[in-house]
């Protein structure tokens, strides 16, 4: 039995020792963000025994792609479906942010408003009516039941499909890295040209040993090799790290919340892969979806293709400079995440239950 979903800090911990690969695996994570990690390309071994799920493979880049509007109304029109065929309404996690009100406006955009009413309910917070009060007062305010996200602990339950605005930031440069680069390099810091030594020094800079560094580097240079699209840039090489090998951990992270699981492990209705699929539906988690964020040219973590997708229907200024506030946090308030998940859809919650998937056949054993 092996793990889809892991906790680098409860690995760790679980040890109990800082051995040489553990160390070299987890500074990577002073340099980008933290989380758990598999790589899709296979490549590289983490010290863990972990699968690369099936439904997190790299699409092939054969044949026409579709463009992002194509794929917004195919994903829409994908969980409406679900949803009449289950007879339970849609969860909409609505943060307010550029993703999250995508996901809205692909409804809106593919349904009229009378049959939306009845499906749609709003997991929200009041943090989302200041990041995006023209939106929620024009669509969503009068027409649509509000749910508290501080209650989304008890949602996985079968009594709605879940859907979230989860890798849509995959298709672009993460924020924190442009801060980064600009921090170190200056304001065309994150255009620097990709290089192995461009990213050694990154990487040194983030006090990465010189060691750990060049290990990390060959790993890394090993996986853009293989890439069917040219990484050219330093923020074509973040968006690359992001997309390959932080993408099945984004597909299970909102799933490894233990939240009420703990002591009614019971209530979970997601037994298998068939159900986690069905009830928990991430937008932007398609093969189409990423074929087209394979082929996209623009990766700046302003996400102009979002901005203008939702101003092409709401006709509002306010999206052309939006910023990026954390407004649906409550989703994760006061909740940690389990050790583990494993392929057959076990939770492992005690940090000792984790230490037997130690793989000691890694990428960074000396």
């Amino acid at each position: 039995m092996q793990l889809i979903w892991f906790s680098p800090h409860h690995l760790h911990r679980a040890i109990g020792e800082w051995h040489e690969d553990l160390r070299a695996f987890f500074n990577i994570f002073q340099a980008f963000n933290p989380g758990s990690f598999v790589d899709r390309t296979g490549i590289i071994k983490p010290p863990v025994f972990i699968e690369i799920d099936e439904d997190c493979k790299i699409p092939t880049l054969e044949g026409p792609i579709k463009t992002y509007d194509d794929c917004c109304y195919e994903q829409s029109v994908k969980i409406m479906n679900i949803a009449k065929i289950k007879k339970v309404p849609i969860y909409l996690y609505f943060s307010g942010g550029l993703d999250s009100t995508t996901v809205m406006t692909a409804f809106l955009k593919s349904y009229p408003l009378s049959e939306l009413k009845d499906v749609i309910k709003i997991v929200t917070s009041t943090q989302s009516w200041l990041e995006n009060p023209n939106f929620i007062k024009k669509y969503l305010s009068g027409n649509f039941e509000f749910i508290s996200a501080f209650n989304s602990s008890h949602f996985y339950d079968g009594r709605a499909i879940i859907t979230t605005g989860e890798f849509n930031e995959h298709f672009f440069c993460f924020n924190t890295p442009t801060k980064n680069m600009t921090t170190l390099y200056g304001a065309n810091g994150i255009n620097r040209k990709y290089l192995k030594d461009n990213l050694k020094d990154y990487l040194i800079k983030c006090k990465l040993e010189e060691k750990t560094a060049n290990l990390w580097v060959e790993l890394i240079h090993s996986t853009i090799k293989v890439s069917p699209v040219s990484i050219k840039t330093m923020q074509d090489m973040f968006w690359w790290y992001n997309f390959i090998f932080n993408w099945q951990c984004c597909r299970y992270r909102l799933f490894a919340l233990k939240n009420n699981y703990k002591s009614n492990p019971e209530s979970i209705i997601f037994k298998n892969k068939e159900a986690f699929n069905t009830y928990i539906q991430h937008f932007f988690d398609s093969p189409e979806f990423q074929r087209w964020g394979l082929g996209n040219k623009d990766r700046s973590c302003v996400k102009k293709e979002s901005r203008k997708y939702i101003k092409d229907f709401s006709d509002d200024n306010y999206f052309k400079t939006k910023g990026k506030f954390s407004s649906l946090v409550h989703v994760n308030k006061g909740k940690r995440f389990a050790a583990g998940i494993t392929t057959d859809f076990k939770f492992i919650f005690d940090m000792k239950d984790i230490g037997p998937y130690y793989n000691p056949d890694n990428s960074f054993r000396s």
